[in-house]
């Protein structure tokens, strides 16, 4: 029981922003795109564009970043297009490839770009692209991973 109680001391003292288990969830909905996605409270919303396609989330500390957005599809790529140049970009100047999928009408492509673990989710639902990507340290990967499962989990569009 006391390593329990020390871990938690010590990942709360490394990770002050890190998110409780019983932590607050809420969800951002967005009107012009249609699409919702659920938060920990300890991603701080920094305001909806101004254009009203999505919002960014910070924890306090600026560690990890939630961007989410919408897109018409004016170019009409297709799906499996996105999806290679959301490969490409994560690839862009040293950053690697650890996980990717796609499936009929969405992708997920996972990695590290810099100094920062990043998964991006892609929604395709008709002329419209719906997108997150999700970044934070890699030795945080500890405490984020699971909330990047329950955030990926929560997109809807």
């Amino acid at each position: 029981m006391a390593a329990i109680i020390l871990a938690a001391v010590l990942i709360s003292s490394l990770f002050p922003d890190a998110v409780p288990a019983d932590e607050r969830w809420t969800t951002y909905a967005n009107a012009r795109f249609n699409y919702s996605i659920s938060y920990p409270s300890s991603l701080v919303p920094q305001g909806e564009a101004d254009n009203g396609d999505g919002q960014v989330f910070r924890s306090h500390d600026g560690a990890a970043e939630l961007r989410v957005w919408g897109s018409n599809n004016a170019l009409n790529q297709s799906l499996a297009a996105a999806y290679q140049e959301a490969i490409s970009d994560l690839q862009h100047d040293g950053g690697s490839v650890s996980y990717k999928v796609m499936r009929d009408n969405f992708f997920v492509v996972s990695g590290t770009h810099g100094r920062k673990i990043v998964y991006q989710k892609t929604l395709l639902r008709g002329d419209v692209f719906k997108a997150f990507t999700f970044t934070y340290p890699p030795n945080a990967k500890g405490i984020y991973d699971s909330i990047t499962t329950r955030i990926a989990d929560s997109f809807k569009g």
